[in-house]
């Protein structure tokens, strides 16, 4: 059996190296990376980095404006931005780390702009490493990382367990490695791999534009010798190679388990009815009184929003079919109601009690979602043996 890849920031720090038409450099400092450039007048440049983190480094303020809801249009773009919480955390922990990249991307953006030089992230989706590390690893690994994205984006002023969790670690992907080994593969060898294809690819079109040129990439120091290594490795490019690495692995199909609860309480009012004992609108009514108290009591507990404690009483009887429960319901409501925004859930990590954390405005949607869905179940758990006393 090979050996483990070793991590990224176990090698020593070396400087440039060149690979074929490629120059890998290190992000040491603006200054050493533009002498590059000048040095070797690239006809196109990379850097390791991608949209998702640019956004959080270069234009925190106004990702902090934007309302959380937008990200609920499109799937998994929630999950997405807890990676960028959690990844803007780590690295702003990092001292002068921020301020040396943004002035580096800076440089490099007026250069490429000035001489019609392509210019190109070209790490992988920090959404996509992170869901991909998320799925290889065990159900132990992802209550591990879990517990720290928690202690990264939610803390309060008083502990300092918090600052001393981020002195340990470097930065994310070193994070999640010491919380869950069995993601080192996707964060170091697949990350690796598809940077190397992407420069590759960038390489090729230099080449057929011009003929000749060099590709200047700019990479994290410690990153240097993995994706050096893996470019002598790429003979040739592959597009898909770069499509794969993209895409998310399957998940573990749970179609079956998500119709079990819906079958088993449809059957349960059909038997029922066949019985004959109960009518159909009896046995309805007696459903609807306990989903819907329950649900609404849970949201008033909560302290929900009129708005929030109306859609949970109404959609209860009928919702509570399936596994989602009349509390995200409610949840959603609150959601476009209080409208919070992203600058809420960044301020998740300097609160000064347990008071601040319920009362803040991207949290509250939850902890409504919550106890409402605790009371719609609590429900349908006193409303069940009156159905299957009915069936039976």
């Amino acid at each position: 059996m090979s050996n483990p890849r070793p991590q990224p920031n176990s090698q020593p720090k070396v400087g440039p190296k060149k690979v074929g038409n490629i120059v890998v450099v290190p992000a040491t400092s603006p200054d050493e990376v533009m002498d590059a450039v000048e040095r070797w007048k690239p006809g196109a440049i990379a850097i390791q980095m991608c949209e998702k983190r640019a956004e959080m480094l270069f234009y925190p303020d106004e990702v902090g404006e934007r309302r959380i809801s937008e990200y609920f249009v499109q799937k998994g773009a929630f999950f997405s931005l807890i990676s960028q919480l959690f990844y803007a955390s780590l690295e702003g922990a990092r001292e002068g780390h921020v301020e040396k990249i943004r002035e580096i991307t800076s440089a490099l953006e007026r250069y490429t702009s000035k001489r019609g030089v392509v210019f190109e992230y070209v790490d992988m989706p920090l959404d996509i490493m992170v869901k991909r590390a998320w799925r290889r690893g065990s159900f132990g690994e992802k209550i591990r990382v879990a517990r720290l994205f928690r202690k990264e984006i939610i803390s309060f002023k008083e502990p300092t367990g918090d600052t001393k969790t981020r002195e340990k670690h470097v930065n994310l992907e070193d994070a999640i490695m010491s919380a869950a080994p069995s993601t080192k593969e996707v964060i170091v060898g697949e990350r690796a791999l598809y940077i190397a294809h992407r420069i590759k690819l960038l390489e090729q079109r230099v080449r057929d534009r011009y003929g000749d040129g060099c590709v200047l990439a700019v990479v994290e120091p410690d990153w240097l010798n993995e994706i050096a290594d893996e470019l002598g490795k790429v003979e040739k490019p592959d597009p898909k190679v770069v499509k794969e690495l993209e895409t998310l692995p399957p998940r573990i199909k749970w179609e079956r388990a998500r119709w079990a609860l819906p079958v088993v309480l449809i059957t349960l009012f059909a038997l029922s009815i066949i019985k004959g004992e109960k009518s159909a609108a009896e046995i309805f009514w007696w459903w609807a009184l306990a989903t819907s108290l329950g649900a609404g009591i849970g949201a008033v507990v909560s302290r929900a929003h009129p708005l929030s404690i109306l859609s949970a009483v109404v959609t209860a009887p009928f919702i509570s079919f399936t596994f989602i429960g009349a509390g995200w319901v409610a949840g959603l409501v609150e959601l476009k109601v209080r409208k919070p925004t992203v600058g809420d859930l960044q301020q998740l990590g300097g609160m000064e009690n347990l008071r601040d954390l319920f009362r803040n405005p991207a949290i509250k949607p939850i902890v409504v979602g919550s106890i409402t869905n605790a009371g719609n179940w609590l429900g349908v758990a006193l409303v069940l043996p009156y159905l299957v006393g009915g069936a039976f």
